[in-house]
């Protein structure tokens, strides 16, 4: 190869050289500009997900957070409101249900632990904990519970011609600065009776719970409306740690003799002058007749039982 033609050779290669360092650093900032955009994309993706999952599982922790918050009201009731023994095992297993649920959910959010997350963890084994004591029948005993006898003491009422106003006379027997947890007025009723109807209906408007039989008429004439046995076996499957009696009869003796052994405060309230001895010595007592000063008209109650039917 002759001169001439080595340089034209050299010089050809080096122009391809040049040619191709021009075309590769011309197109290397459009690939890097390519490649920036696309890791843009998949950050603002990214983003995208990890904002969506976020907002998911706070709409999630809000959503078990007002369940912690129903179970726990449901606790505190069955706790608080002198529910019985049995009424409390069967309402607990479904409350156990749901707190076993709500820990399968916290525990799969777990992977994103939060401030939020241990903080509901915590309350459902605080929760976990009463309701295992609930399940147990280890119920504390709190609050104040009334239980009304209204035949007897309507009729006490009527015979002394005082007035017998539940909205003034029920505070004056709670203690001081503590409401009741629980009010039960126990009465026989007759349908076609427009004034009991009305009582009954301001009793419910008071938060009274009412526990009613109907008149029960025998061929003879005779009519029998006695809850004396409700009104016993409410008294003792409940869980007050105050019970507050109001009646006069001396059939609920032996039931609070048994209420006193385990520690029960117990409040007698009643008209002294038709109240049964035993029950005023053996209890602290509130005569009625001193509360009830002013004299009116009492709305009459069926009688738990009538002198036909005894000697039927």
């Amino acid at each position: 190869m002759n001169a001439v033609a080595k340089v034209g050779w050299w010089g050809g290669a080096l122009l391809l050289t040049l040619w191709t360092r021009q075309v590769v650093f011309g197109l290397l900032p459009v690939a890097v500009l390519f490649q920036r955009r696309q890791w843009q994309q998949i950050h603002h993706i990214v983003d995208q997900k990890i904002a969506q999952e976020l907002g998911t599982n706070q709409h999630l922790m809000t959503q078990l957070a007002d369940q912690i918050h129903g179970l726990q009201i449901q606790v505190n009731d069955l706790t608080t409101n002198g529910h019985s023994s049995a009424a409390i095992r069967q309402n607990t297993v479904p409350i156990i249900q749901q707190i076993h649920l709500i820990q399968q959910r916290l525990h799969q959010m777990e992977v994103t632990t939060t401030p939020q997350v241990q903080q509901l963890n915590n309350q459902m084994m605080q929760l976990h904990a009463q309701v295992d004591m609930l399940a147990q029948g280890m119920i504390p005993r709190q609050g104040v519970g009334v239980f009304i006898d209204g035949a007897n003491l309507h009729a006490s009422a009527r015979q002394m011609g005082v007035d017998l106003d539940y909205a003034q006379l029920l505070p004056r027997l709670l203690p001081k600065n503590t409401p009741a947890s629980a009010i039960h007025f126990y009465s026989g009723y007759d349908r076609n009776n427009l004034q009991q109807r009305r009582l009954h209906r301001d009793l419910e408007q008071m938060g009274v719970q009412l526990h009613l039989k109907e008149v029960t008429q025998f061929a003879n004439g005779a009519t029998k409306a006695n809850l004396d046995g409700q009104i016993i076996v409410d008294l003792l499957i409940n869980t007050f740690a105050h019970v507050i009696l109001m009646s006069g009869d001396g059939d609920f003796v032996p039931a609070l003799d048994h209420l006193h052994r385990q520690g029960v405060q117990i409040t007698v309230a009643a008209f002294g002058k038709n109240t049964n001895q035993e029950l005023q010595q053996k209890f602290p007592f509130r005569d009625l007749a001193k509360c009830c000063p002013t004299a009116g008209k009492v709305i009459p109650l069926p009688a738990k039982q009538t002198r036909k039917y005894a000697h039927s």
